[in-house]
């Protein structure tokens, strides 16, 4: 639901699914590489640096420097209000 109108009725797993190779973690000062259509769901610290979890509209492109990871339910959820 976004706003209160039903976007998709899915499982779980159908709805992470949806963000399924768009998820990347991406160093803090790295997101000038990624291409437009991204949104910046979360910022976490790892091995004391600053990343950010990012869902992309699409994935060509990017370095190999970027680490895809495993795509959620809460990431499937945004791909979906964000039209990603």
């Amino acid at each position: 639901m976004d706003r209160g109108e039903i976007l998709s009725i899915k499982t779980c797993q159908e709805l992470a699914e949806e963000a399924a190779g768009k998820v990347i973690a991406c160093k803090k000062g790295e997101e000038t590489r990624l291409p437009a259509g991204y949104f910046i769901e979360k910022q976490y610290e790892k091995a004391g640096e600053v990343y950010y979890r990012v869902l992309l509209a699409e994935r060509g492109g990017l370095a190999e420097s970027f680490e895809i990871l495993e795509p959620t339910i809460e990431d499937g959820y945004m791909a979906a209000i964000k039209g990603i």
